[in-house]
């Protein structure tokens, strides 16, 4: 019964490891593609900002302003319009990923709490009947 429970407890194990380890690319992923997106912000708005602030000294500042304006407004655009929806999905994704796990993790624990009071009391009851029985013996002989 013990070979068993333990062998049930490194199954169980394995399984969250392999899940964790899923969870943890997955993670490593999301962190690459915030990052991108975060340096692409950054450049974006450098760029944009050093348009703006060049554009009086130049010859043709109504361009470069243009350009500079024409220069955040994709970035607001593509912020709003793709990148967004794509790390709400993401993170949609993860939660579901992490709660999953959560639930089999619980599963898992209620199943071996299960067996382990069920070998307790199995045991109370082994141990009650050797006690009713030495106290009959020990009755019959005096």
């Amino acid at each position: 019964m013990l070979v068993q429970e333990s062998a049930f407890l490194c199954r169980s194990l394995a399984g969250l490891d392999s899940q964790a380890m899923a969870h943890a690319r997955y993670q490593s992923s999301a962190k690459t593609r915030g990052e991108m997106l975060m340096r692409a912000a950054a450049l974006g708005f450098l760029g944009s900002s050093v348009l703006l602030a060049t554009a009086p000294t130049t010859a043709a500042p109504m361009a470069i302003q243009g350009g500079a304006l024409a220069l955040l407004g994709w970035m607001v655009w593509y912020l709003l319009a793709k990148a967004l929806p794509a790390h709400y999905k993401a993170a949609a994704e993860e939660r579901k990923a992490y709660l999953s796990a959560l639930a089999l993790e619980r599963e898992n624990y209620l199943e071996v709490q299960g067996r382990t009071q069920d070998m307790f009391c199995k045991t109370l009851d082994d141990l009650s009947l050797s006690i009713n029985l030495l106290s009959e013996n020990l009755t019959k002989g005096t």
